[in-house]
């Protein structure tokens, strides 16, 4: 690519890369979130990037779509007035992005797990010195139970002893000191982690999940696997539909306690390396 051209695009989106003031999520994060962090990443290696054929986007979606600048109409000008015979790429996080319609040669990197062409992992920054400790705890949930939720795991209850399930019934952004450490530890202490998707087909918690070693048991009616051109996840995740929940046992109980060392060893190798945001970043780059 062109990297002036590039350069332009840059300058003709400044108005479009805004900073919307809302409550952090999760609790524990700290900076950038992945449109902000990899604009950064990609200005900090503009140079590799020219060596590809796709021009960069740096549109800031989930900013303005949260702030509700988006209703002015600026993104779908801006969208509208590209030249079609260039290849684009995109990277968003929101769960509804992109909203816009577009006649273009455009490649969208998605994190919402609704819109996109390729998948992305659901990240922010790193929890800081996530503690494993004895794996007292054979699977856990520790969030949002939403009615939903409570029926969908309501076949594991009946194993307190085995099956950790606990939260509040209503979701919120800010949440309390003692309920963040509560999820840190008990997430600490288990073997496998329930991580049902949000309202977008994908969930934080996974990605949590893998920093402590602990196994994602991945829930969702859709599946967005990132990386899958290059990584089996069956090797490091338990991938289910809502309606398997009531099987879990039976599926869980397959395992045998090297597999499940193997498969937490693995979450541990390929979360810096896939699965955190500068990791997340290098994968992009490698593909453009």
């Amino acid at each position: 690519m062109d990297i002036e051209i590039q350069k332009q695009i840059i300058k003709d989106t400044e108005d479009l890369r805004y900073l919307h003031n809302y409550a952090t999520y999760p609790p524990y994060h700290e900076g950038a979130y992945i449109e902000e962090y990899f604009f950064n990443f990609f200005m900090e290696n503009i140079d590799e990037f020219s060596k590809g054929e796709r021009y960069f986007l740096p549109i800031w979606w989930t900013d303005l779509y949260i702030g509700n600048k988006h209703k002015d109409g600026s993104i779908q000008k801006y969208l509208d007035s590209l030249d079609k015979n260039l290849k684009y790429f995109a990277v968003t996080q929101h769960d509804n992005a992109i909203q816009e319609t577009y006649d273009l040669d455009l490649l969208h990197y998605s994190a919402g797990g609704k819109f996109g062409d390729k998948w992305l992992p659901l990240v922010c920054s790193p929890i800081k010195n996530p503690q494993s400790q004895p794996r007292d705890i054979f699977a856990s949930f520790i969030g949002t139970l939403s009615h939903k939720r409570q029926v969908m795991f309501q076949p594991l209850t009946s194993q307190p002893n085995k099956y950790v399930i606990g939260g509040r019934g209503f979701w919120r952004a800010e949440i309390p000191k003692s309920e963040e450490q509560q999820f840190m530890d008990v997430m600490g202490r288990s073997i496998f982690a329930l991580c049902p998707r949000g309202f977008g087909a994908t969930s934080f918690r996974m990605y949590e999940a893998m920093q402590f070693g602990t196994i994602p048991i991945y829930i969702s009616d859709k599946h967005c696997l990132p990386w899958d051109d290059e990584l089996d996840w069956s090797e490091f995740c338990v991938i289910v539909t809502p309606q398997q929940v009531n099987q879990l046992d039976t599926i869980l109980g397959r395992f045998t306690q090297e597999e499940i060392q193997t498969m937490s060893n693995k979450v541990k190798e390929l979360y810096p390396k896939y699965f955190s945001l500068e990791g997340m970043c290098n994968n992009i780059l490698k593909r453009i």
